[in-house]
């Protein structure tokens, strides 16, 4: 099979027409008006019927969100919307009859990603993602998915994997950014075509002194399970250890990766500068379940720098295991809820009434929040005080920015003359630029999620 001879597209459905992304139906009474053929997903093309009468009966029917019912021009026949192809001039990715494929190649229909082929939310070895690769059905129906097999089957024989140097650059760049992301991960594991200037150091920090050991997996969502921030494509692992590097293809900056799946260098934890801080992402990293978090870090504060903490909460600091306990109780919405606080509120701690009274007011908060989903969260804010703003852990940014870029690697193919090699950095000094903070995902609505790190 030619490279473009895959390239297809859905029709140009209800959906897809009335998306208000993009102005289609506009697009659609121009062609129709211009006399232009519109491209048909079987093939070949038809000319709609550009009467007057019929203009006015499309137009309208688009005006009320329906699908006009268009006419042949020539045989006179209805031609029903979901015949007509979603092409580039409607902002999708089908070829045109009569446009040259080359000029619209894109990575969506290239298909190359690991979510196009399937190896998503899977762990594997050396050889089971070899495995993976050389008999995957959506690899092995394109020419480019043949060629990026035969390029897998290369690395795992130490050589240099090689592509066909005649490839349109689109169609290079999706074998690049797109199959790169796993052919690379198969480069480090085999030690081919690679450029790891700090290799050893890599291998001492998974504590490995073989690479081919190490399993990987590869997220559905390019962020989970870290967030919004960085652009994370897949997790290497020590199966012996459980010590993981997180593969990032950018190293972007933004919000915050949890504190519970990264490690603290050795280097770190034996030095007395970071005692304090040490021991507070140790606490976070081992409390379970997540809500527990702020209640054990605000006794922790409380301990080490009381005056940095809000006025409001020294006063019910620090919490004993049964108002932890109690907090806990109080924090299902499906029972509880601010909105009918009324119905239940004797029944309250009354600790807990007190201090619900004495929290800074939200000029926003959900109705269908929890009394102590509310508490956590302002528990939570009064920690990011704490820590952010008053330097209760004065060397945190310093301690984060250490504990970020050791943890994150960053694999980067490059596809040049036919050939594909792979450079990594480790430690991911991008991944340790900017500002770090203390931060959490939580609202008073959705508590559940660990405390984490924000780069801006």
């Amino acid at each position: 099979m030619r490279a473009f001879e895959f390239l297809k597209e859905a029709a140009l459905t209800s959906i897809d027409l009335f998306n208000p992304k993009y102005d289609r139906p506009s697009i659609l009474m121009k062609k129709i008006k211009a006399g232009e053929p519109l491209t048909l997903v079987s093939g070949g093309t038809v000319t709609i019927d550009n009467s007057p009468k019929n203009l006015s009966a499309y137009q309208n029917a688009l005006k009320q969100g329906q699908l006009p019912k268009l006419i042949d021009k020539e045989t006179q026949k209805k031609v029903p919307m979901g015949t007509i192809l979603k092409t580039t001039e409607f902002a999708g990715h089908g070829v045109a009859v009569g446009q040259d494929a080359t000029k619209v190649l894109n990575k969506t229909v290239l298909a190359l990603k690991p979510a196009n082929i399937q190896i998503t939310d899977k762990m594997f070895s050396r050889k089971t993602l070899l495995d993976a690769i050389v008999g995957n059905n959506i690899l092995n129906q394109t020419e480019h998915g043949q060629s990026v097999i035969e390029m897998a089957k290369e690395l795992s024989q130490g050589q240099i994997p090689q592509y066909n140097p005649d490839f349109p650059k689109p169609l290079v760049a999706s074998i690049q950014d797109d199959a790169g992301e796993y052919l690379g991960v198969l480069a480090l594991l085999n030690q081919t075509a690679l450029n790891f200037p700090t290799i050893k150091e890599f291998q001492d920090h998974l504590k490995t002194g073989d690479l081919g050991k190490l399993t990987v997996s590869f997220p559905t969502q390019m962020n989970a399970p870290l967030g919004d921030s960085f652009a994370v494509k897949g997790t290497i692992r020590n199966p012996a250890t459980g010590n993981r590097i997180l593969i990032s293809s950018k190293g972007k900056k933004g919000a915050a990766p949890s504190l519970a799946g990264l490690a603290i260098p050795e280097d770190l934890k034996s030095n007395a500068e970071y005692k304090n801080e040490v021991e507070f992402i140790n606490m976070i990293q081992i409390t379970k379940p997540v809500d527990y978090q702020p209640l054990k870090a605000s006794n922790f504060i409380y301990n080490i720098n009381p005056e940095s903490l809000p006025d409001w909460i020294r006063d019910y600091l620090p919490f004993s295991n049964e108002q932890m306990d109690e907090i806990q109780q109080w924090k299902d919405n499906k029972i509880y809820q601010i909105s009918n606080i009324k119905k239940y509120a004797r029944q309250m701690p009354e600790w807990m009434k007190s201090m619900y009274k004495k929290v800074p007011p939200s000029s926003r908060v959900a109705t269908h929040a929890s009394p102590g989903g509310y508490l956590l969260l302002k528990i939570t804010n009064a920690i990011m005080e704490a820590v952010n703003k008053n330097k209760a852990l004065p060397n945190f940014e310093p301690i984060a920015r250490e504990i970020l870029q050791r943890n994150f690697i960053q694999i980067n193919a490059v596809a040049n003359k036919g050939q594909m090699t792979f450079s990594v950095m480790w430690p991911n000094r991008e991944m340790g630029t900017g500002t770090i903070t203390l931060e959490t995902k939580n609202t008073a609505a959705i508590p559940g999620s660990s405390l984490g790190f924000r780069v801006v």
